[in-house]
């Protein structure tokens, strides 16, 4: 008897445990803040509203309406359980960094030319704020020529502006912004960023999913991990034209990310600190300052991954891998992956000092390589050279076999080689081939059979096929 009550005792904690996990519904156009939020038909207004809600088990279901949410997810302390995560599924909405700038808060200065003085520190911007900054005209980004992490131009001066360009004056803290002087700002669709991320994961928040979701616009990062949360999963995410980085982990953070598109932000992914997270299915382009990045710039250890993925590099720098202090160690390991380096320009995989970067079963075009104090090894991969092939220190190039060099011969500290004669003793690989990149085997690197997206088997196939 008494066994059986407690079991009984047991079951009904558990269903009082599932029956407490509840779905909250967001509409921002129907929704109001005073409804329950429990379905569709008594949506809340706004995410803010939603999340004071927010236990474990529970997920927030945004309404795609087909209007961006101006609103951003900000998450602090927020701790799921392994049997009960937080969700939040977008189900294909955008949330927004930024909003449509109020008409009358700008002063004519000149002809079209208007000057704002307030903005700054209304928002507390700062001098890399600034450099991440840009302004949307009808819907396209401008950014005058400045990014956080790539090459920036200075700033014009007011006179100088054309049509739907801005600027600020550091001396008045002001921004200026050009129209048509035909026209009045009311003709123009004019926002600026004056959120962040858009979304925030930090401090001790963990046990959380985030899907089905995109960040546009935001003046720093479309998806910003920091703190000690080990357990947090992105799935069929996006970021497009944020200021800083597509993506980035700091920290002790800890992610797997499924599904991940970035354009035309900053950085393509940037990690740093202690941070492990692991890619798959990722698609990166139009980026502008680097399009991939990791970065353990503090002692300890760092590992990353990245598989069944494409990168078409536009950055002012495209590979980075890096570790800066003598008592760090990072790992990256890249698997089925197909990078494509930007023509003209900088071309170069910089990867430097205190990491382990393991390749495999992918191809590299149009791409440099720079290794210097660190240990690389290379498995069943194709490259192809932009002139200068690779260039290794003495002792940063490992484990070497089945690879395809469609480049000159690797040059490991000073020696350069000449044939595969003088190759394979000095890397004891016997398997490497080297010549025409047309002429590589069909099994060697990428294999588009293994992607599972369809809009990264179309990009991969139109490249390939070129």
């Amino acid at each position: 008897m008494k066994n059986s009550i407690f079991f009984m005792m047991v079951f009904i904690l558990l269903a009082s445990e599932i029956l407490t996990a509840r779905d909250i519904y967001v509409n921002n156009l129907t929704g109001n803040d005073s409804n329950t939020g429990n379905s569709e038909t008594a949506a809340l207004l706004t995410i803010a509203r939603a999340q004071t809600l927010l236990n474990a088990g529970d997920t927030i279901h945004l309404c795609n309406t087909g209007s961006v949410y101006r609103e951003v997810f900000g998450f602090s302390k927020l701790i799921g359980k392994a049997d009960g995560y937080v969700t939040v599924d977008g189900h294909g909405a955008t949330v927004s960094g930024s909003d449509k700038i109020v008409d009358a808060d700008w002063q004519m200065a000149g002809p079209g030319l208007y000057k704002n003085d307030t903005i700054y520190d209304k928002f507390k911007f700062n001098k890399e704020i600034i450099w991440r900054f840009f302004f949307v005209f009808d819907g396209k980004m401008n950014r005058m020529g400045t990014c956080m992490k790539g090459k920036s131009i200075p700033l014009k001066a007011p006179k100088d502006l054309l049509e739907k360009e801005w600027t600020f004056v550091t001396a008045e803290k002001a921004f200026y912004i050009k129209i048509d002087p035909a026209k009045k700002l009311a003709d123009y669709n004019i926002e600026i960023p004056v959120r962040s991320n858009g979304v925030s994961i930090h401090n001790s928040t963990d046990y959380l999913t985030v899907k089905n979701l995109t960040a546009t616009h935001v003046y720093n990062d479309g998806y910003g991990l920091s703190g000690d949360g080990k357990n947090i999963l992105l799935e069929n995410i996006q970021s497009i034209d944020c200021g800083d980085d597509g993506i980035s982990a700091h920290g002790n953070s800890g992610a797997k990310i499924k599904g991940f598109y970035s354009s035309g932000n900053g950085t393509g992914i940037c990690d740093t600190g202690n941070s492990q997270t692991h890619y798959e299915d990722v698609l990166i382009e139009n980026i502008v300052g680097v399009d991939l990045y990791f970065l353990l710039e503090k002692t300890g250890k760092a590992v990353h991954s990245i598989k069944n993925s494409v990168i078409i590099a536009n950055g002012n720098k495209q590979l980075i891998i890096e570790s800066g202090k003598p008592d760090s160690e990072q790992t990256v390991d890249m698997d089925n992956v197909l990078f494509v380096g930007r023509k003209g320009g900088d071309t170069i995989a910089r990867l430097y000092t205190n990491s382990i970067v393991n390749i495999q079963n992918s191809t590299f075009l149009n791409l440099d390589w720079s290794v210097n104090n660190l240990k690389i090894n290379l498995t069943n991969c194709v490259f192809s050279d932009c002139g200068n092939g690779m260039v290794c220190k003495e002792g940063s190039f490992g484990a070497a076999s089945s690879n395809y060099y469609g480049f000159r011969f690797p040059r490991i500290g000073k020696n350069s080689f000449k044939s595969i004669a003088e190759y394979a003793p000095a890397t004891n690989d016997n398997t490497s081939v080297f010549g025409k990149i047309d002429d590589a085997p069909k099994t060697t690197g990428f294999s588009i059979d293994k992607l599972n997206c369809d809009r990264l088997k179309s990009k991969a196939q139109n490249i390939l096929n070129k």
